[in-house]
């Protein structure tokens, strides 16, 4: 007799589980009818304030490619996908920076952003992706990237680097910075130097580190663990050298190398 009211208590629990998903199935392939994928374009240049100097960009979701050119404006090709609602998107100029900031309703299938831009090289970038990755290449002023939607590549920066994702891996390649911090918690950390770095930090809780020097006369004050690996360090080095790399990994082994080495 005892077991009827624990009996009725799972029947109330599973028909309020069984209406929640039926609600979910009608909002999915609801979405899916709705579901539409345009395209929009901007052109963007200098106000009386002086031509764009800073880019910030927080997409909440979606991808963001960035490509450096010879041309004074900025150009925006986005791709919005929306199912039952849009995403909300906004690109302006404030004095000389370029605010752009893309959102969707929390619970919204089908809504996304994904920008690709051409921007005048010396720019400065601060990036801030939720929903994919950042790729940014020939862009030679400071960047400020972090995902935690996707991972970062880089390619040809020649001034300072802060990279950091929970989403992916990181690589960076073709670097002339002479300061470069990168940390991802969602795979391997590989930074490649065309000039000598004056500090390098590199860390990984998702997989292994790798950094590779010129092979040139330039020796660093060099600090390699890892807590799951091994460690390579078969470059000159010099605690006293006013260079310095830090690396870590509690996922992977870390190495530091010139490029001809394995």
């Amino acid at each position: 007799m005892a077991t009827i009211p624990f009996r009725k208590t799972w029947l109330a629990a599973g028909s309020v589980f069984a209406v929640a998903s039926l609600g979910w199935g009608v909002f999915q392939v609801t979405g899916l009818i709705a579901y539409d994928k345009q395209e929009f374009h901007e052109s963007l240049t200098a106000t009386a304030a002086g031509p764009i100097s800073t880019i910030d960009i927080d997409n909440d979701t979606g991808s963001v490619k960035i490509i450096g050119t010879d041309r004074s404006d900025v150009t925006i090709n986005g791709e919005v996908v929306r199912g039952l609602t849009a995403p909300d998107h906004s690109e302006r100029v404030v004095g000389t920076t370029l605010e752009i900031d893309a959102t969707c309703f929390p619970v919204a299938n089908f809504c996304s952003v994904d920008y690709d831009i051409q921007v005048p090289r010396d720019v400065n970038l601060k990036v801030r992706a939720a929903g994919g990755g950042i790729r940014v290449s020939n862009v030679t002023g400071t960047q400020d990237l972090a995902s935690s939607g996707g991972g970062l590549r880089v390619e040809g920066a020649q001034r300072d680097l802060q990279l950091h994702t929970s989403g992916g891996g990181i690589t960076a390649i073709a670097l002339e910075s002479g300061v470069v911090d990168a940390s991802s918690s969602g795979g391997n950390v590989r930074l490649e130097f065309v000039d000598d770095p004056r500090h390098v930090d590199a860390s990984s809780s998702g997989g292994g580190v790798t950094v590779v020097i010129p092979d040139d006369e330039a020796t660093y004050d060099i600090q390699a663990t890892s807590s799951d690996g091994s460690v390579s360090r078969d470059v000159r080095s010099d605690p006293d050298s006013n260079r310095t790399i830090r690396m870590h990994s509690s996922a992977g082994g870390v190495t530091v190398r010139y490029p001809d080495s394995p």
